[in-house]
């Protein structure tokens, strides 16, 4: 029997969604035997397709990208396996960047115990850094957003740490990820900043409305590439509707997104 053991992703969201979950459920077919790490709270993405899996803590919050930097502890006995009857897959640049063969599956169902909603926000208060957070939507801006939507059922996402509960939303930060996934899935629209959250709302076939930087170049397989090309092509593998703003960079007032609500509701 062939066994594999994929470290736990320790870096953005966005990432571990787009360019590792689906890689380590395509690689499965490759081996007889499958166990996932992952970091706490993270478990529905791999409960698919691995046989076990382990939870890790992670030691000092949010880490920016692929495992590079950041503490965890995995505590595990790989002694269990035969040294050569066992590969162990880390998370890494090569496949983070790479030209690789991924597995995609909807996250996410309707269901009966979970409330629908109108409109998700996610209103991100990355507290990381200058440069993330000059990529927050001021909560003022937010709340007068919402003032302009009462008639519509509104809820708030992310977690409690790093994002705000919009004025006359409904509090769902820190769902558990398999109720977030199924809160998506039944919301007409989501509707924030760039950010981990709403790659996951395309993964739930959330039709969602993204604002960010114009200029944005990332790295991929295929040379540089805008952060738009990635939400309407590249990063959207089950071609969710998306709108994308980059008028004002990060910035839109609050009318435009208004506007662009009212478009896709």
């Amino acid at each position: 029997m062939s066994n594999v053991i994929f470290a736990p992703f320790i870096g953005e969201f966005g990432w571990e969604l787009i360019r590792w979950q689906a890689y380590c459920r395509k690689k499965i077919l490759e081996y007889d035997n499958v166990i996932c790490f992952c970091q706490k709270g993270h478990e529905y993405l791999y409960q698919d397709f691995a046989k076990e899996i382990i939870s890790v803590k992670v030691d000092g919050g949010i880490i920016d990208c692929w495992g590079r930097s950041g503490k965890y502890n995995i505590e595990y006995d790989f002694s269990i396996f035969n040294k050569n009857d066992v590969e162990i897959i880390k998370p890494c640049a090569k496949i983070c960047n790479g030209n690789i063969k991924q597995k995609f599956i909807k996250f996410g169902n309707i269901t009966k115990t979970n409330s629908s909603y109108d409109i998700i926000f996610h209103a991100r208060a990355d507290k990381r850094t200058i440069r993330y957070g000059d990529r927050n939507w001021p909560i003022e801006k937010w709340n007068n957003l919402s003032d302009l939507l009462k008639k519509y059922k509104i809820a708030s996402i992310g977690t409690k740490n790093d994002a705000h509960c919009v004025k006359g939303t409904e509090d769902l930060r820190n769902l558990p990820m398999k109720e977030l996934c199924d809160t998506l899935t039944m919301a007409k629209l989501c509707v924030g900043p760039s950010s981990g959250p709403m790659h996951l709302a395309s993964l739930c076939g959330c039709r969602h409305i993204v604002w960010t930087l114009a200029g944005d170049k990332f790295a991929s397989p295929n040379g540089r590439e805008s952060s738009k090309n990635r939400y309407l092509n590249t990063w959207n593998p089950l071609n969710t509707s998306c709108e994308i703003i980059t008028e004002n960079n990060w910035q839109p007032p609050v009318e435009l997104i208004y506007q662009y609500i009212l478009r896709n509701i």
